[in-house]
């Protein structure tokens, strides 16, 4: 009981009794042993209760042992004590019960966070908005084949091998483009993405995608389909991004066929012999692609000169580049018009593609020769080809 007594302790008139006149404490049991912890003896005045009521938890006032009740002015002595000295000497709120600890929430939430970034690099690498695109058009080469939606678990299944084979072929160009892609500005993004997945993580997730893809076709697919896809995976993920993107800057034109094969892989899943209106829409996707390149390639162009790749504004220039984009937009115009004129899709089809078409070219006068916006001629692209592959999906499913 008395092993307390010779604690300073602070009286009314703001002294200390007892303490040494230097900034630390004297050597002895109730010494800190790191002079700058804040479990160092200290000493103040406890707040008073209110009535009936007495503190509670663990940092509830504590008379000192050693104080016997002794009263200053009405108010109880009170000690907090070091909590790393001897024994008899912690610190008064030990004997309360403990605070719960946040270590094991505080490494689960940590745990949790780097999950989240690893999901979103991850996504960021599989480009998830070209993925979209080309699931878009196998839905709507199945819709054509079928005359109607097909039955939702055929449907499913298909657009879920397109989706997969997608995915882990954008993986897999990543990986072979990432020397590339890192002297590109517009791709800073997705390199970054790419370095925390890693590059073994990225192999795997690719081939984990392709196999599945590849493995759901075989299943449930018919033979046609599968082929189809297969076909798709290779030709992206070999000839264009190893041989036709490196070599030419007309790369685009044959790199467009993995682009536009989702339309008969959609349309095999359904009808095994594509007719000539699943021919037509794949034209129509195949032909489209090199325009909407070249628009995002003239406003990169020096990304792509600092790459390396001979795309068709570094290697020929602007001014060419731009007759190729108007040809090619105006010929989509009577290609689209063909789905009505033999007899495939209805009059109202007819009118949408004629409105989207025009929307089209006056698009890329506007960006290309009357103000040098390409940005807005590669949106205007992409907004012409959703609104030509919902146009056919609507019509054909209503008519």
């Amino acid at each position: 009981m008395h092993r307390l007594a010779g604690l300073p302790r602070r009286d009314p008139s703001g002294g200390l009794h007892g303490a040494h006149p230097g900034p630390l404490l004297p050597p002895g049991p109730c010494r800190s042993r790191f002079p700058h912890d804040r479990g160092a003896l200290r000493i103040h005045r406890a707040r008073p209760a209110a009535a009936g009521k007495q503190g509670t938890g663990p940092w509830a006032p504590v008379p000192c042992p050693g104080a016997g009740g002794d009263r200053r002015g009405g108010r109880a002595v009170e000690a907090v004590l070091p909590g790393d000295g001897p024994a008899s000497c912690r610190r008064a709120r030990d004997a309360g019960p403990s605070l719960p600890s946040l270590g094991a929430r505080g490494q689960a939430g940590g745990g949790a966070a780097i999950e989240r970034r690893l999901l979103s690099s991850a996504l960021l690498i599989s480009k998830p908005g070209i993925v979209a695109g080309v699931t878009l058009s196998g839905l709507s080469g199945m819709v054509l084949a079928g005359k109607g939606f097909p039955p939702a678990g055929a449907a499913l299944v298909c657009l879920a091998c397109i989706l997969l084979a997608a995915s882990g072929s954008a993986v897999a160009n990543g990986l072979l483009e990432a020397g590339r892609d890192a002297r590109m500005r517009r791709l800073d993004a997705r390199v970054s993405a790419l370095g925390k997945v890693g590059r073994k993580g990225a192999a795997v997730l690719s081939l984990a995608l392709i196999a599945g893809s590849l493995s759901l076709s075989l299943r449930f697919l018919n033979a046609t389909a599968a082929m189809l896809l297969l076909g798709a995976v290779g030709s992206y993920t070999l000839l264009y991004t190893l041989v036709f993107k490196r070599r030419s800057p007309y790369g685009t034109v044959p790199g467009g066929i993995p682009g536009a094969l989702p339309i008969l892989i959609g349309y095999a899943a359904v009808e095994p012999r594509i007719g000539a209106d699943g021919f037509l829409l794949f034209l129509l996707m195949l032909l489209w692609q090199p325009p909407h390149f070249w628009a995002l390639a003239l406003k990169h162009r020096e990304d792509y000169r600092s790459a390396g790749f001979p795309v068709l504004p570094v290697a020929v220039g602007e001014g060419y580049t731009k007759i190729l984009i108007f040809a090619y937009a105006a010929a989509l115009l009577p290609l689209s018009l063909g789905l009505w004129g033999l007899g495939y899709c209805s009059p109202g089809y007819a009118w949408a593609a004629l409105a989207l078409g025009s929307f089209f070219l006056v698009s890329c006068y506007r960006n290309l020769v009357a103000a040098p916006r390409f940005g807005r001629a590669f949106h205007a692209s992409i907004l012409y080809i959703l609104g030509i592959l919902l146009a056919v999906i609507i019509d054909v499913a209503i008519s």
